[in-house]
């Protein structure tokens, strides 16, 4: 008994050095030569290796291999990482190279990257940037297919390979393992994918959720990528219903909406997806769940342009006291809907008497100027020329800007009162401004001590000049006169 188990142990050995040597005579395949021949022999070995891997009976590493065969010839992903996703981790990649689901991983990014590229410029040299958009999708979809029915998948936990995974809040519940993975990357895959939609399959794309498990796809055909979104929703959805886990099924069916909404509505919300969002609203009484609604409703209202009606949602949950994912997500919409940004335009050269300024806000009440004289500037900053000022909307100062906020003279300030505030909308509104013929610098800020908030200040470089030109039409011409913006008098010389 125990030599057969010495024998079994040895054998086992012999298969991992066996299968060790193949993967390294792979890296190590020359590309140089007659394409077909390396193409053959670069199949033989990765048929060998999956070969292998089914004697010892290592369904993830068969998978590994057999999913790196469908990579095109030259793209194996040991080369140049395609995206920065690749690249993060090289060090670590490198030193578990031989570990199959890195390798499965890598397949899977390598061809995501590829598709999501928006021209071949942006793709990889090789065989991948001339696939059209077909073909590249039916090779992202031929691997997640083999991913989703590979149940091995479903035994490994996504925790081991957290290093390596990009995954966002509430993983840990929501992907507690590789399938699990595998299956919300699909989604998100599966979700991009556009087609012109069956007439009336709105009604079964967004009704509720015992309606939706119990439909059948409206998609013509079972492989493109809105039926199969459909089909992985209906599988997910199921399964968070059978554990009974609250959060997942209303967070994936919220996801499910918006995919919905997105493909029967382009760009704002379907009136089905708000009118789900209010009845799950009403449905569910739990903290987790009803902030996460109430948040996803807020942003429903946004892209509608309803913001007090957003800003009324998310204050409900608003807290500083740390909460669940819809909780974290209300104060955080609060916070950008609350705050107060403006933005000011203005020409470089103003008339004398004639200038505007433009101030476009959303909740300001006020906004201060000041104006110097670009003479004062210089004194703190003997070598600076006019072009190095930065122009409007531009955040920061410079250290010889902040020195002329705390201790030099400005020659005018004042300040405007803005109207509708505190609506969280964007206006626009404007304001004329009178100076002498000169060069100035005009700073704003939100505060009139512009000194204590210096890094706040929105400044430019701005000339008044008294010389106005006149454009006159003449038959098929126009005649352009130049005149004293102060007198309307004709300029000598001019």
């Amino acid at each position: 008994m125990l030599s057969l188990f010495c024998f079994s142990l040895c054998f086992a050995e012999k298969q991992d050095v066996r299968i060790e040597q193949l993967w390294d005579e792979l890296d190590n395949l020359s590309y140089e030569g007659k394409p077909d021949e390396l193409r053959k022999q670069r199949q033989d070995l990765l048929q060998e290796i999956a070969s292998e891997y089914e004697r010892k009976g290592d369904s993830v590493g068969k998978l590994s291999a057999l999913l790196r065969k469908r990579m095109p010839q030259g793209e194996d992903y040991r080369e140049e990482p395609v995206t920065e996703k690749l690249g993060l981790f090289e060090n670590l990649i490198n030193e578990s190279r031989k570990d199959p689901i890195v390798r499965i991983l890598r397949a899977l990014w390598y061809g995501l990257a590829q598709c999501e590229s928006q021209s071949a410029e942006n793709q990889k040299a090789g065989a991948f940037a001339t696939w059209d958009k077909d073909k590249q999708y039916r090779y992202v979809d031929g691997l997640f297919q083999s991913l989703l029915f590979d149940e091995s998948l479903a035994e490994i936990k996504a925790d081991k390979y957290c290093w390596f995974l990009y995954r966002g809040a509430c993983s840990h519940k929501w992907e507690p393992t590789l399938k699990d993975y595998a299956a919300l990357e699909a989604l998100r895959f599966y979700g991009r994918q556009e087609l012109l939609l069956p007439k009336g399959s709105e009604r079964v794309l967004l009704a509720p959720v015992e309606e939706f498990l119990s439909a059948q796809s409206p998609f013509p055909s079972p492989t493109c990528g809105p039926a199969r979104a459909f089909a992985l929703y209906k599988s997910v959805l199921r399964s968070f219903k059978t554990s009974g886990y609250t959060d997942g099924l209303v967070n994936f069916d919220i996801q499910r909406l918006h995919w919905a909404s997105n493909l029967v509505y382009k760009g704002l919300p379907h009136r089905l997806l708000v009118k789900r969002l209010d009845e799950m609203a009403k449905e569910f009484t739990e903290r987790s769940v009803r902030s996460f609604v109430d948040y996803h409703r807020a942003m429903c209202c946004i892209r509608l342009e309803r913001f007090s009606k957003a800003l009324e949602l998310a204050k409900k949950w608003a807290s500083e006291e740390s909460g669940p994912l819809g909780v974290e997500l209300c104060q955080e919409l609060v916070n950008e809907l609350s705050e107060e940004i403006y933005g000011v335009g203005c020409q470089d050269v103003l008339l004398v008497g004639k200038g505007k300024i433009t101030i476009e806000h959303r909740n300001c009440k006020k906004v201060f100027f000041r104006v110097y004289r670009q003479s004062d500037l210089e004194q703190y900053n003997s070598h600076i020329v006019r072009d190095e000022v930065v122009p409007w909307l531009v955040e920061g100062t410079s250290a010889s800007v902040a020195q002329l906020l705390r201790e030099g003279r400005p020659i005018k300030s004042w300040s405007v009162q803005l109207e509708k505030v505190k609506d969280c909308t964007w206006h626009k509104e404007d304001f004329d401004v009178s100076l002498p013929a000169g060069h100035y610098i005009i700073a704003t800020n939100l505060f009139e001590d512009f000194a204590g908030n210096a890094d706040l200040t929105l400044f430019a470089n701005v000339s008044v000049s008294n010389l106005e030109l006149l454009d006159f039409p003449e038959g098929d011409h126009n005649n352009i006169y130049a005149t004293c913006g102060a007198t309307g008098a004709p300029l000598e010389g001019v």
